[in-house]
């Protein structure tokens, strides 16, 4: 059996992602991405600040 082959039949037993799994990963995803932006907001601020003051 060669690579493709078995991921091939891998593939065949996966299971399918229901709709609130999907759902729950779109949240989680735009969580995550809030946050990330969140950080890099806190940290040019804080940086501006430190520039600012020092």
């Amino acid at each position: 059996m060669n690579y493709n082959q078995f991921y091939r039949r891998k593939d065949k037993y996966k299971r399918k992602i229901t709709q609130s799994e999907k759902k729950n990963a779109q949240r989680l995803g735009i969580s995550f991405g809030k946050s990330i932006l969140a950080g890099m907001a806190f940290g040019l601020a804080a940086l501006v600040l430190y520039k600012l003051f020092m």
